[in-house]
């Protein structure tokens, strides 16, 4: 099997990723190059692609970034839970294509411009704020 990624996080000597082609979270050593599956994400089929373009790593949890996933999903490096999150309601599109971390928080930035950016807290809570532009040249701004 080719087993590809996207978002990916590196810790060690290892690299966990969200695979490319399917739902699944692995784990890859770099020395012995050995790869353990780990998971299947919550809330999406086995066989989404491309679910996630991003993840972060923050205090012990990697969080992994939908593209087109339904959820953000939180991985506990130290016990192995791994739990999905609903920051998004249902009228927007989910596909995050950029993600800014700015002052402790990070902003996650729509495929769409149409749809609210977010800016999620990761210390806090797991709630996001949502900012929503109110016509195509706020939005346009942003694009530039």
């Amino acid at each position: 099997m080719n087993l590809q990624f996207n978002a990916a996080v590196v810790i060690d000597t290892d690299i966990y990723f969200s695979a490319k082609n399917f739902n699944g979270l692995f784990k890859l050593n770099l020395y012995d190059k050995s790869v353990h599956f780990i998971a299947h994400f919550p809330g999406d089929e086995v066989w989404t692609e491309h679910m996630h373009q991003f993840a972060i790593q923050h205090k012990g949890f990697m969080y992994f970034i939908p593209y087109f996933a339904h959820y953000l999903t939180k991985y506990n490096l130290q016990n192995g839970e791994i739990e999905k999150i609903c920051i998004f309601n249902n009228c927007c599109d989910k596909a995050i294509s950029c993600v800014l971390e700015f002052e402790h928080k990070y902003v996650l930035i729509p495929r769409k411009l149409s749809n609210p950016f977010a800016i999620f807290a990761l210390m806090i809570s797991h709630s996001a704020t949502w900012i929503r532009f109110r016509n195509k040249e706020e939005a346009s701004f942003f694009a530039k």
